[in-house]
């Protein structure tokens, strides 16, 4: 059924409403590359021997509506909740536990659960470059589907 606009507050209203729904599909497309770059380079490359996986990581990456128009994609360090025994050393020679901030960090410089497990994967320095050479693209595709024509 078609929308009748009877004045530019409706144009306005129905543009805004297009561009929201392109941005949440883009965001969503992107969110689901990072998950495929957290798959690729972080869990494909290692096999854990001393722990199962519980997937904290990949289902830490989100995409989310910051507004009527704008989308972030990213890791929610807060969702995981590592408890690494107190024995647990840092590189600096301190103890404590990991937290869902040390994942982020470490995963990206290659590192798996530990100092001592190391491959050469680096998850979010690759997803930035693709999303960087990418998500202008994507969102115009996303936008012609809602019926505007962007160029």
């Amino acid at each position: 059924m078609a929308t009748i606009i009877k004045n530019m507050n409706d144009l306005k209203k129905q543009i805004e409403n297009a561009c929201n729904k392109a941005v949440e599909s883009a965001a969503n497309i992107l969110l689901k590359k990072l998950q495929e770059y957290i798959n690729e380079y972080y869990y494909d490359l290692y096999q854990p021997i001393y722990y199962s996986r519980t997937m904290k990581f990949y289902e830490s990456a989100v995409a989310s509506m910051m507004g009527k128009s704008t989308a972030t994609i990213g890791i929610d360090e807060l969702y995981m909740s590592y408890q690494y025994p107190v024995k647990y050393t840092y590189l600096d020679g301190t103890a404590g536990h990991w937290t869902g901030e040390d994942q982020v960090h470490m995963a990206n410089a290659g590192y798996h659960g530990n100092f001592n497990i190391y491959r050469d994967g680096h998850f979010w320095k690759d997803f930035e470059k693709y999303a960087n050479e990418n998500a202008i693209d994507i969102l115009k595709t996303e936008l012609c589907k809602q019926g505007l024509n962007v160029k």
